[in-house]
Formats: C-alpha cells, sequence, structure tokens
C-alpha cells in the first residue's frame, strides 16, 4: 500500500514552486549507475539526463528543506557551475512510489574520474581554472545563506571541462545511511570540528578537495591513512608537492587552518585565485620573446592588448556576464545594473574601452556576444547604439543565452533598437519563466497584469507575482505591494506597507517609492512627511522617475 505523504509532497512542489513535472515514460534507454541514480534519454531524442532518486517517506524529511532547496535548485539554474534542475518524476508498482529529481548530465563525470583519467594533460592554469569556478559556486551559495557541508569529489561533477556542482543537502538528508566505506572515504573532506557546526566548513572542503586534489590529482590522505579516523579529527594534512606554487600551497594552508575563525571568508579565497591566475598569467607572458610581443602591434595606433590582458580580461569579464546575470534575475533596474557593471570595473580595474575592445574580437561564445550587445544598449566604452544592441541579443539568443532573452523582451517592450511587438514580449516572458527564472515569471506576471498581447487576468499576474517573489525577486514583491493596494478584490493596506518596505530593505527603488507613498498617503502606516520625503528622495536618485514627480509635488 502506497503511503500519500511523498505525493502530497510532491503536489505541493510542483504546483506551488514552479518545479516542471514530467511522465516518467518521457525517459527510455534508462540505465542504473548506482543505488540512486539513473542515466536517460529524455523526450526520444539524444538528449541525456541524470535521474536522482530520493525518498520522501522518511520520517526525518522536512518539508520545508525540500521546498526551499528546490526553489533554490530552480533560482540559480543560470549559473554555468551548477547542476542544472529540470524538473520531477515519479515511478511506482504496488508496493512503493520512487521520486526522481531530472539533471544535467555530465560528460566528464565526477571530479575524481575526471582527474583520474585527466591529470597529465591538465595545466597549473586549468586546475587553478577549475579551482576559481567551484569556489565561485560556492561562495553563490554562501551569498544565498546556503552552507554546502558536504563537499568532496563524489559530488562535483565536470561537463566539457567546466566545474559543475550538485547536492546542495537535499539527496543525503532523505538518504542518511551510508556505508562505512563511503564515510572514511570522504571524511577527509570534512572539518575535523564540523561537529560544533561551524560556518567555516565548506572552506575547510575547499582547501582539502579543491586546492590540495586539484594540485596533485591524489584523494586527501594517501590509502595507508584512509581509514584513521584519529588522523583526520587531529587535523593530520597532506604536505603540498614540490612544485606546487607557493601561492597556490599558502591558500591551501590557510584554508584547512585548525582554528575556523581563522580560515578565509569565501570572497576572498576567490579574490585570491583570481590574483593567483592573474599573475601565472604574467608569468607565462614574461617568458614570451619580447620581438614575439610586440610583432604584430608595430605601427598600430589603437591599443592593442597583450595576451596577459586578453586571458585576464577573458576570465574577469566572464564573471562579470555571472554576477550581471544574477543581480538581473533578481529584478535591479536598469540603473541598479549599470552601477553594478561599474563598480565590477572599478572593482578590478578593467578600462570600459578595453573590455570593449575585447568583446569586439571575441564573438566566438554566447556570453560575449550577450554583453557586446548590453554595452552598445547602454554606451559603455563605445557610443549609444541600440539597433546593433538588438542583432547581437538576437545573436546570441539564437545561440541559446537566456540573459540575451532578457534583453529582447525589453527590447521589443519598448521598441528600442526595433519595432515594438508585444506578441514577441509575451511569448519571450512565457518561455523565460517556464525555464524558471524569477524574472521572468515576474515578467510574465507583468503581462497578464496590464494586458500586453492578452486579457488582464489579475489572478494570474498575483500568482506569477507570488513565485518570483518567493524566489527572492524584488520587482516581484514591489510587484505585490502594488497589487495590493490598487486591485479591490485583495485590497490590503497592511500587505502593501509590508511588501513595499520588504522590497524596498533589497533595493528595489519601486519598492523605495511606494514606501515612500505609504508615508505620505497613511498606507497601513501613520503618516510621515519626512520619511515620505526621504524615500522619494532616495528613489528620485536612482532614477525612479515617479518618485522624481512626487518630490515636485511636494
Amino acid at each position: 500500500m502506497q503511503s500519500t505523504g511523498g505525493y502530497d509532497l510532491i503536489k505541493d512542489i510542483i504546483f506551488g514552486n514552479n518545479i516542471k513535472y514530467y511522465k516518467y515514460k518521457n525517459f527510455y534507454n534508462v540505465e542504473k549507475i548506482d543505488e540512486n541514480t539513473y542515466l536517460a534519454n529524455w523526450n526520444y531524442s539524444e538528449q541525456r539526463v541524470i535521474l536522482k532518486s530520493f525518498n520522501l517517506e522518511n520520517a526525518s524529511v522536512n518539508k520545508e528543506e525540500i521546498i526551499n532547496e528546490l526553489k533554490f535548485h530552480k533560482e540559480v539554474t543560470f549559473h554555468k557551475n551548477m547542476i542544472k534542475l529540470f524538473g520531477i518524476t515519479d515511478k511506482s508498482n504496488d508496493q512503493m512510489r520512487e521520486y526522481l529529481l531530472i539533471m544535467e548530465y555530465t560528460n566528464g563525470g565526477s571530479l575524481r574520474n575526471y582527474l583520474k583519467e585527466n591529470l597529465n594533460n591538465l595545466t597549473f592554469k586549468d586546475r587553478y581554472e577549475l579551482a576559481y569556478q567551484l569556489a565561485c559556486a560556492v561562495l553563490l551559495l554562501n551569498n544565498k545563506g546556503i552552507l554546502h557541508l558536504n563537499l568532496h569529489p563524489g559530488n562535483i561533477y565536470i561537463n566539457q571541462n567546466t566545474i559543475k556542482l550538485s547536492n546542495f543537502g537535499l539527496l543525503s538528508r532523505t538518504k542518511r545511511a551510508k556505508s562505512q566505506l563511503e564515510s572514511f572515504y570522504y571524511m577527509p573532506y570534512l572539518d575535523p570540528k564540523r561537529y560544533s557546526s561551524n560556518e567555516k566548513d565548506d572552506t575547510y572542503s575547499i582547501g582539502a578537495l579543491l586546492l590540495w586534489e586539484l594540485s596533485s590529482g591524489q584523494p586527501s590522505l594517501t590509502k595507508d591513512k584512509l581509514y584513521d579516523d584519529n588522523l583526520i579529527k587531529q587535523g593530520y594534512k597532506e604536505q603540498m608537492f614540490l612544485d606546487t606554487p607557493v601561492e597556490y600551497s599558502n591558500l591551501y594552508i590557510d584554508c584547512l587552518n585548525n582554528e575556523p575563525n581563522h580560515r578565509p571568508t569565501m570572497i576572498h579565497v576567490v579574490d585570491r585565485l583570481k590574483v593567483i591566475i592573474a599573475n601565472y598569467y604574467e608569468t607565462e607572458h614574461e617568458m614570451c620573446s619580447h620581438n614575439m610581443q610586440h610583432l604584430n602591434n608595430i605601427g598600430k595606433k589603437e591599443v592593442e592588448l597583450t595576451t596577459q590582458d586578453t586571458n585576464n580580461l577573458n576570465y574577469l569579464i566572464d564573471g562579470l556576464f555571472d554576477i550581471y546575470f544574477e543581480k538581473m534575475n533578481e529584478g535591479n533596474n536598469k540603473d541598479v545594473l549599470k552601477k553594478y557593471v561599474f563598480d565590477y570595473f572599478d572593482h578590478y580595474k578593467i578600462n570600459p574601452q578595453e573590455a570593449y575592445h575585447f568583446l569586439s574580437k571575441n564573438q566566438d561564445n554566447s556570453k560575449f556576444i550577450c554583453l557586446l550587445g548590453y554595452f552598445n544598449h547602454h554606451g559603455i566604452g563605445t557610443d549609444i547604439n541600440k539597433q546593433k544592441a538588438f542583432e547581437l541579443n538576437k545573436k546570441a539568443a539564437m545561440l541559446g543565452n537566456d540573459l540575451a532573452l532578457f534583453h529582447l523582451y525589453y527590447s521589443y517592450f519598448d521598441g528600442e533598437g526595433c519595432n515594438k511587438n508585444y506578441n514577441i514580449v509575451l511569448r519571450i516572458s512565457g518561455k523565460l519563466a517556464e525555464k524558471g527564472y524569477s524574472n521572468g515569471l515576474n515578467s510574465l506576471g507583468y503581462c497578464y497584469c496590464i494586458g500586453v498581447a492578452t486579457k488582464i487576468n489579475n489572478q494570474k499576474a498575483f500568482d506569477l507575482f507570488q513565485r518570483a517573489a518567493d524566489l527572492g525577486n524584488i520587482k516581484a514583491i514591489y510587484n505585490l505591494a502594488v497589487m495590493y493596494h490598487l486591485v479591490e478584490e485583495i485590497n490590503d493596506e497592511f500587505k502593501t506597507f509590508e511588501l513595499s518596505k520588504k522590497s524596498a530593505e533589497r533595493g528595489c527603488t519601486g519598492g523605495i517609492m511606494m514606501l515612500g507613498k505609504c508615508y505620505q498617503l497613511g498606507i497601513g502606516v501613520n503618516v510621515d512627511m519626512q520619511k515620505a520625503f526621504e524615500y522619494y528622495q532616495i528613489a528620485a536618485n536612482l532614477g525612479n522617475v515617479i518618485a522624481q514627480e512626487r518630490l515636485k509635488e511636494l
């Protein structure tokens, strides 16, 4: 007899959190890899996916933990170093129902297997870049308030030479039992003091796994020490290989400091890896012939980038794309996003003109095509050319770049670089919402809210705004505040104030403006003209047109 508890939870997850459900019959050539993992083809195509089993009937499973984790999976799906979650499926027999996550397939397997097979072909540059990718992925988790706490080479994967991070805790929470061998095998990657739940556990794992194993290609702790639990708990560490660069070994040592408070934060790990990579490129550059360095620059008036500069910019601008996409998906407006871009330039001392020149010369991937479009749209490092921006974003979108799709949404909506086309706006927003982007859900909700190529449907708009808000989208939180204020059927002044305050605290200029309005008109709070003026002023300074008009009226 099947229990209905897991089934009810699955329904809550699917219908309440925009997690897609697919029938198990959509999968074929299903091959069992281990006890809880299957490899399969999807929808009678060549696309391969991983099916990960998890047990919802376990009494220790917390519903909110599962829902929050799946929400997070959807929220970070854009990040290149995160395993993509496509949805959920299930299969059943008379005795039980098995639930499976549908996840991205990685052709390089686990990090452990990848290093075994490719170690001799990996330069230190390759290892640095893998280390940086993993540190960035863990930093993203930490910035979202998530501690991984289970980093080891078995749940870090490689796809086309790119790190893919998986298993944020759901699968380990729903399957506590592990073999004694596996427990000991992965213990070297865990902080010996983790039993006190120190927040620097992930930093320790980064040191043991990312820096040691990527450097040596060998597991942390050799075979003869593998089962000595006391060695691990006493803080035993491997010695670095003699040819390991000093800066790298120093970072390894700092990450494994026995005192958690003395370990670097993840942002410091990322920053130090950036310096290490930059120094590597500089050393590599100095080894080249002086004449060869300048051969192609003789007689040129334009500023040409050196090999070091090019490699540095490749790596830094790739990081800019990821940060910009993350902040855009959170619902930040164009002025705030532009400020993020220039703050990034200032922090890494990037010249906008050099960045634009680099992007112009490196149009071999959709990220750089998309960013070049963004630069043209906003006049970054060049004159504003919105038509060129539109064409570049169109090209990047055709290559599968979802950020470019967002740019096209705004171009078609505002008629910038192209004619307005609300039918395309609705279609694009629907596609982005289907992919689970919080800003895609918010954009589709806005279409239903004001009637963009469709009839106004306040219920659909509200539901979509709520889903996006649950994923942390600050514009959606503001839109909910507006709906509670203007839609008669759900009018609630207290919720208007609370949601306006929430979105304002997270930096939404619309929310800041709305909070000023609440204080001006006494919406859910006592009238306070001084606070109204202050919030209007802040929003106006951030480019909010409504706030600028309100200030004139005060």
